[in-house]
């Protein structure tokens, strides 16, 4: 079953992919007449600064959710190692990015069964916030056009999402005892409602900059702000979602850019919109190569076993009274 289910989602990939190659291709002469203005470029500036900014701050708050769930995770080497192993989710799965934190933690020396809780509870928001920002999008748009299918999914992953904390909270503070023996815990795990409100607030935030990422992009290209403004966040939350659920496609290559392109083409010009998707892209994976740099610059080398630091040498300026005394009592 799960080999079925990662060759489906390859080949939704796959055809998303190649719908997208397709609209390219039939845009060509669109996407020739725009013009990389300073506008565009100061746009794809801001966007790349915008999505490396929201890496770190997801990076730190990971660090939050760790400590709460009693890890000794400080800012400085949580940061590092989300930075440098989100890098990983172009491979192929979608999962390596998390398979490397987790290794990267257990190289750390953090307790591996309450980080791969932490992943859980990390994705489980990022689902949860991608549908909140759509569905309040969506409602602020005008959604005479909206296919009722996408509100009533977003609504679905919403009630989810609140299910699953809600049950992961009480199964924490009261956990069975094979659980506990596997986060090897020592008292129940009390998460506070406030830290988990932080929690999706910070999710929230990180969605949003990635439609004003988008919006910005329209922006530089067209030379004009876009109208029905609240069309893009929707959009780009809906294409993150859909590049999420469907396995297979390494950080949603090929399906939110297809989403996108049929979600806004029509409204925005096809070539406006194909460009803005492909700079967006462009302006992640960069964004993502600068929190790569940043993770690896904050990387402290682990503390070699067996390795005995050498012994101070003693202070010899302290012996030299007694000694002077005892060669004058020699002398006497």
């Amino acid at each position: 079953m799960p080999r079925l289910r990662r060759a489906l989602g390859a080949a939704v990939g796959l055809a998303a992919l190649a719908y997208f190659a397709m609209e390219v291709r039939g845009r060509w002469p669109d996407i020739e007449r725009l013009h990389l203005s300073g506008m565009a470029l100061l746009a794809f500036g801001a966007a790349t600064a915008l999505q490396s900014g929201a890496a770190l701050v997801d990076g730190w708050s990971w660090g939050l959710l760790l400590r709460a769930l009693h890890v000794d995770a400080r800012t400085r080497p949580a940061i590092s190692i989300f930075g440098v192993a989100q890098f990983a989710k172009y491979l192929p799965g979608n999962v390596s990015q998390h398979l490397g934190r987790v290794a990267l933690a257990e190289q750390a020396g953090w307790q591996v069964g309450r980080v791969v809780i932490s992943l859980l509870v990390e994705n489980g928001f990022a689902v949860g916030s991608g549908a909140l920002v759509a569905l309040a999008s969506l409602t602020l748009a005008d959604t005479s056009a909206t296919p009722r299918g996408v509100a009533g999914t977003a609504t679905l992953l919403v009630v989810g999402w609140c299910g699953g904390a809600l049950a992961l909270r009480a199964i924490l503070l009261h956990p069975p005892a094979r659980l506990r023996s596997w986060l090897a815990l020592e008292r129940p795990i009390r998460l506070p409602f406030g830290l988990l409100f932080g929690y999706l607030g910070v999710h929230i935030l990180s969605t949003a900059l990635l439609g004003a990422t988008l919006w910005l992009l329209i922006w530089g290209l067209s030379g004009h702000w876009p109208e029905g403004a609240f069309r893009v966040p929707a959009a780009a939350a809906i294409a993150w979602l859909a590049g999420y659920l469907v396995p297979g496609a390494p950080a949603g290559l090929g399906v939110r850019e297809a989403t996108i392109t049929a979600l806004l083409g029509a409204r925005y010009g096809d070539g406006v919109v194909v460009s803005s998707v492909l700079l967006w892209r462009a302006s992640g994976l960069l964004a993502d190569g600068t929190t790569l740099l940043i993770g690896l610059a904050l990387r402290t080398p682990p503390a070699q076993p067996g390795r005995k630091e050498p012994l101070p040498e003693p202070d010899r300026r302290a012996d030299q009274p007694e000694q002077d005394l005892d060669r004058e009592v020699k002398e006497t």
